[in-house]
């Protein structure tokens, strides 16, 4: 398979050319493609901006876990590319079956690889792995859709909720909160409701206009990243485990993302993190849909939810 690489990556993601987490990847040029794999050296001050994506603990720096399954899905569009028409891009609507091995260092090489599945109707389908020399680091399953350029993508219909409850506004300090990673990493404004005897809570985000993700996804026509959205779960359950005094071991949340009058922009099922160390390890992920865009400007509410300790 046909190795493509620096500027040429453009004519595979004109799309998400700021910050792109790839380097350099191997897959047909043709339609009818079923394997393919990328590559990724992300390295502080290396003048991409990438660092965005990474956190630091144990003073040794990582991937932010959600985003090696946006890897995983950049290489899924390297394969499809060719399947598409020249004003179609892709958007994401499933992310499932992920487990972890560990976490993802930085500085060294990662790879991606992914196979083709069937089809599901006009939804492409992959299962992919990120590895590094010491072995498998994840895996997991991504489904996709292609939309015409400039459209925005459309909302998948789902289900309509219960508009969030917003008791209270405790704005949340995320220097104070979140020293691990950069503030624009950290989707969560405030707290707008919270039970530690249910061990539950909501949050808001409001995606800004001049964050620094807008103009690689998309130029133009700027929509909050699906991972972004599993990070915005992952910081509200590190916020639900510091109010409840702390967590310790493995834990399960599920989490829906909704608009101001409940309309269903996510859903997430069985997110497993592991609280034994200061900065939660993400363990496993059954399944998150994205089932809306969420544009700048646009507050969304976050609610999660403790199911039973692993």
């Amino acid at each position: 398979m046909p190795v493509v690489e620096d500027e040429k990556l453009l004519s595979l993601f004109p799309h998400r050319a700021e910050n792109i987490l790839v380097d350099k990847v191997d897959c047909p040029l043709v339609p009818g493609g079923m394997k393919g794999t990328a590559w990724l050296r992300l390295t502080r001050g290396d003048g991409t901006g990438r660092e965005i994506f990474t956190y630091k603990t144990d003073g040794a720096e990582y991937l932010l876990s959600p985003v090696a399954c946006e890897f995983i899905a950049l290489a899924g569009i390297c394969v499809i590319k060719p399947d598409l028409s020249e004003d179609e891009i892709c958007f994401f609507s499933t992310i499932s079956n992920v487990e972890f091995t560990g976490r993802v260092r930085i500085n060294g090489r990662l790879t991606a690889s992914v196979e083709r599945l069937k089809d599901r109707g006009p939804f492409k389908r992959f299962a992919g792995a990120v590895s590094d020399d010491t072995g498998e680091l994840a895996h997991g399953d991504t489904m996709a859709y292609a939309v015409k350029t400039g459209t925005g993508g459309a909302d998948i219909p789902g289900k309509a909720g219960q508009p969030p409850e917003t008791p209270m506004d405790e704005p949340v300090n995320k220097a104070l909160l979140f020293p691990d990673k950069p503030a624009a990493m950290v989707f969560a404004d405030a707290v707008t409701d919270r039970d530690a005897d249910s061990m539950t809570i909501t949050t808001r985000f409001i995606y800004p206009e001049d964050h620094p993700l807008t103009k690689g996804h998309f130029p133009g026509n700027p929509v909050m990243m699906g991972v972004a959205q599993w990070i915005a779960v992952e910081d509200a359950a590190r916020l639900l485990a510091a109010a409840a005094g702390g967590l310790n071991g493995r834990h399960t949340f599920a989490a829906e993302l909704v608009r101001p009058d409940g309309t269903l922009v996510a859903d997430v099922k069985k997110l497993v993190l592991d609280f034994s160390e200061p900065v939660p390890e993400t363990c496993s992920l059954s399944r998150i849909s994205f089932r809306g865009m969420v544009r700048p400007g646009e507050p969304v509410y976050v609610r999660v939810s403790r199911g039973k300790e692993e």
